[in-house]
């Protein structure tokens, strides 16, 4: 059995489970309270969940750092054009 996704249905946690043997057509939702004895999988899930969540957070964080320095440098260029500009046509 696998975890692959997790929803919320009138305050119920479910999780959608992948059987081990079968193919996807046959993955189910199951409440959290009926995989009590599969508490792993469900903590395994949740670990992948976080671990991807901090992945696109950094990916972002170091995105938006990246088109901060390229505006800047883009703003400061077009500055320097532009005031080259001014002083040749004056």
């Amino acid at each position: 059995m696998r975890s692959r996704d997790k929803r919320k249905v009138r305050r119920v946690i479910k999780y959608l489970v992948q059987w081990k043997g079968f193919i996807a057509e046959y993955d189910s939702w199951e409440k959290e309270e009926d995989l009590k004895n599969t508490k792993e999988v469900v903590v395994e899930f949740e670990r992948r969940i976080v671990m991807v969540c901090l992945d696109t957070n950094i990916f972002l964080f170091i995105l938006s750092i990246f088109l901060n320095f390229l505006f800047f440098d883009f703003f400061f260029f077009f500055l320097l054009t532009m005031k080259r500009y001014v002083t040749a046509v004056t």
